[in-house]
């Protein structure tokens, strides 16, 4: 019993890929993403703002980035190349008694 107005699944399809990216030569760009010398504001200095503002750079635009906090990096510059491992046999054999409480309050 299907209720009316009730679809079949489809499988998901892949999203479409730009068909200039397959055909065009090392470093071509489209018409469309030909330099310019536009005047851009990008808000937000974190990784993906200034991913972007490089990218305008690049195409030649004056990129001015609007960043509330004092440094640039966002989330991104507050993350570490540590992985948080508490109770580990390392930490055992050195002595280091811990079971991650200071972390469960953050």
């Amino acid at each position: 019993f299907w209720p009316s107005g009730a679809r079949t699944l489809e499988a998901p399809r892949p999203p479409p890929q730009p068909t200039w990216i397959a055909r065009a030569p090392r470093g071509a760009r489209p018409a469309a993403m030909a330099p310019t010398n536009a005047r851009v504001i990008v808000v937000g200095g974190g990784l993906a703002g200034l991913s972007a503002a490089c990218e305008l750079l690049e195409r030649g635009c004056n990129v001015t980035i609007l960043e509330k906090e004092e440094n640039l990096g966002g989330n991104s510059s507050k993350a570490t190349t540590g992985i948080a491992a508490p109770g580990n046999s390392l930490q055992a054999a050195a002595g280091i008694t811990d079971d991650g409480s200071d972390l469960a309050s953050l």
